[in-house]
């Protein structure tokens, strides 16, 4: 009769030789700190970092620690009162709640044809209480199952090797590891598989949309006792995440190719995916994942992700993203992200995001967001065009849009067919029907151009800037007309000229409407020169015809007081019209003064004179 000794070991820390974390010397003299204050004099002392569910410590509590060249796994005993186990993962020290520990009861062990057949209880080692829910696996077989509700359960391992190691797992217990042999028992299996954080890996996707409802609850519950073990496998195959070639273990395993015909539940892809529906993935994906539905993943993606409605990534993403709906990254992108409606990331962009309604960018873009309705980051370095909206803090590129900009501080082009706003500094170029800036230091095209200070151009109809800016009213008689008003807004380097005119009397009306553009050129303290452009439509009785007078104004302005000014000067007049005689009650141009024929008969010349005063 074979002979079957069971020595159950709990494994208070993960890594038993090697651990370059746990056995690091410190000391530290602390009184009346929290635990959150010790464990980050800890990380800081010892160069690496925790990671843990803040809910199972006890962040607030107020405690007293003296360490004299103590190893940091003394000192967290210490602190968390032997309640937690410890697992290094690269130069992180995962620390997972286990106040209470496991105990088995064996029923049967038999072997034979190499396969061993395995059942018994897993039960509270304090009170004797059978537990269910509890993961039974061997990490190199990887093979597994879950006790049922009376805490038994049933394994069948084929190996070659005379020896398996057993591991049992369960939420708030430390894992427990025996070693099971043909005659012989001996120690426990100080192997580990490789760690990453699947322990945190698995909270994150759980919280993801449909996991839960297509995952049954044996599998998330193995997922919580073993959420940190991980094996690799080259190849396995799902009808459904509970039908698959890995059982049990398949969320633990990541595989170089995975098929999925509905979809599948794995800890991830080093090669290639494909779901027919879905794709659930606890760690990352590197090279390829494709879906007819979805792909959700826990950590990040390297190369191609792409499904027929949405993509959700936990982390970040390098290379490129397709999606027929949402691509959603709780992380950055460096590469593409293209959606049929939405792309949304919560950190840093480095490259294009091409939606068919919005790109959502809580971070930095350097590169480009092209989109049908809005795009949004909270800073840009490249390009932003969409149909309808654009906003970004700060902008170093080019904004385009159909309908309207909206930016801090804009070092670039913002284009738009009805308004830009920067409501920092423009050091640039605004072109759009209105435009609003703080400060330019650059050019503002539009009909309407409004801004706090200038020192550049505005290019419009109506312009005004609080500082920097050239704004007058002018009232005035020319050689043509007995009255005008002229509105000039602006700068001193380039205003915009909008006029109006008129000659009074029954017998001989006239009606001049124009804009132009003009220049003030300081020549003395209180004198200056404003060369001037015009354009006017002359009205002579009737609509039916063209009369078009293009006029050259060259103004000397004398200011004797501050807000007032007089000005007179020469001008250059070139007339077109195809009317050919005066309309009763209106003056004909060609008969009020004297002209000259410039080419064809109907264009006419003369040289004309301006006085008025001008207000402001």
């Amino acid at each position: 009769m074979r002979t079957f000794v069971v020595i159950t070991l709990s494994l208070i820390c993960h890594f038993a030789f090697g651990q370059s974390i746990l056995n690091k010397r410190i000391s530290m003299n602390v009184r009346q700190k929290s635990v959150a204050e010790v464990l980050h004099l800890i990380e800081s002392e010892g160069k690496f970092t925790f990671s843990y569910n803040s809910e199972s410590i006890p962040s607030d509590s107020l405690i007293n620690c003296y360490a004299d060249d103590w190893s940091v796994k003394e000192v967290l005993n210490h602190i968390l009162d032997n309640k937690f186990e410890y697992k290094e993962a690269e130069n992180y020290l995962i620390l997972r709640y286990a106040p209470l520990r496991l105990n088995f009861i064996p029923e049967k062990v038999t072997k034979s044809d190499q396969t061993y057949h395995i059942s018994g209880f897993v039960s509270d080692d304090l009170s004797g209480a059978r537990l269910r829910s509890a993961s039974v696996y061997d990490k190199k077989q990887l093979r597994s199952t879950i006790t049922d509700k009376h805490g038994h359960f049933n394994l069948k391992i084929k190996t070659y090797n005379p020896a398996i190691a057993l591991t049992f797992s369960k939420e708030f217990y430390r894992d427990t590891t025996i070693m099971v042999l043909s005659d012989v028992k001996v120690g426990s299996d100080e192997n580990q598989a490789d760690g990453g954080n699947g322990y945190n890996a698995f909270y994150r996707v759980s919280k993801a949309r449909f996991v839960r409802f297509l995952t049954s609850s044996k599998q998330r519950m193995q997922d919580v006792n073993i959420g940190n073990f991980f094996a690799d496998s080259p190849f396995q195959f799902s009808f459904t995440p509970g039908l698959s070639t890995q059982g049990m273990m398949s969320s633990q395993i990541v595989n170089k190719l995975s098929v999925n015909i509905m979809g599948g539940y794995t800890a991830g892809v080093e090669g290639l995916e494909i779901g027919g529906i879905f794709n659930i993935n606890k760690k990352g994906v590197r090279y390829g994942q494709f879906a007819g539905v979805f792909n959700i993943v826990g950590e990040s993606v390297l190369g191609i992700q792409a499904a027929g409605v949405y993509n959700v990534v936990l982390d970040s993403v390098t290379g490129s993203q397709f999606a027929g709906v949402l691509n959603e990254l709780r992380g950055g992108l460096t590469g593409v992200q293209a959606a049929g409606v939405l792309n949304r990331t919560k950190e840093e962009v480095k490259g294009a995001q091409v939606a068919g309604v919005a790109n959502l960018s809580h971070k930095h873009v350097q590169g480009s967001q092209g989109a049908g309705v809005i795009n949004l980051a909270k800073s840009l370095k490249g390009t932003q065009a969409s149909g309808v909206i654009n906003l970004a803090g700060t902008i170093q590129g080019v904004q385009a849009t159909g309908v309207i900009n909206t930016a801090g501080k804009v070092q670039g082009v913002q284009v738009a067919g009805v308004m830009n706003l920067s409501a920092g500094k423009l050091k640039g170029t605004q072109v759009g029907l209105l435009n609003f800036a703080g400060k330019v230091d650059g050019t503002q095209v539009g009909l309407l151009n409004i801004t706090d200070s200038i020192s550049g151009y505005n290019i419009g109809l109506l312009n005004l800037a609080r500082k920097g800016g050239y704004h007058s009213i002018s009232v005035f008689s020319t050689e043509l007309q007995a009255f005008n008003l002229a509105v000039k807004t602006g700068t001193s380097r380039l205003y915009t000229v909008l006029q109006g005119g008129a000659n009074g009397g029954n017998a001989s009306k006239l009606y001049s409407f124009s804009a132009g553009l003009g220049k003030e050129i300081q020549l003395l303290r209180k004198f200056s020169l404003h060369p001037e452009i015009s354009h006017y439509q002359i009205y002579q009785g009737s609509w039916n015809y063209t009369n078009i007078l293009e006029k050259a104004n060259f103004l000397i302005h004398y200011k004797p007081v501050k807000l007032i000014s007089v000005f007179a000067g020469p001008s250059f007049n070139v007339f077109y019209s195809n009317q050919t005689s005066a309309v009763e009650n209106y003056s004909f141009v060609p008969n009020e003064i004297k002209t000259f024929n410039i080419g064809k008969k109907d264009l006419k010349g003369w040289f004309g004179w301006n006085i008025g005063l001008s207000f402001f």
